[in-house]
């Protein structure tokens, strides 16, 4: 799995106040498997990407999209005002 598959996860998971725990309940798989999902150290079925999906409210392209290297002026835009969200959802 690409690392940002799991960056998004995280980030998605964060963004609804979901802790690794909570998210591996309704998930139905272990705080660790989330995890090692999260860090890159696991792939996930096409199943649980889409479990994980529907239970963070993001369509799975979106989860599995590369924030990362943005591909033209509408993906950074995007990139940009996602950093200014979760940037001001901190408190920051």
């Amino acid at each position: 799995m690409k690392s940002y598959i799991g960056e998004n996860i995280k980030r998605f998971r964060c963004l609804r106040n979901l802790t690794q725990e909570n998210l591996s309940d309704k998930v139905g798989l272990t705080v660790n498997y989330i995890y090692m999902l999260e860090h890159g150290r696991r792939n996930p079925s096409i199943r649980v990407l889409r479990k994980i999906s529907e239970i963070l409210g993001v369509s799975m392209p979106l989860l599995t999209h590369n924030f990362n290297e943005p591909k033209n002026e509408v993906e950074k835009v995007l990139k940009d005002a996602y950093e200014i969200i979760t940037k001001d959802s901190k408190g920051n």
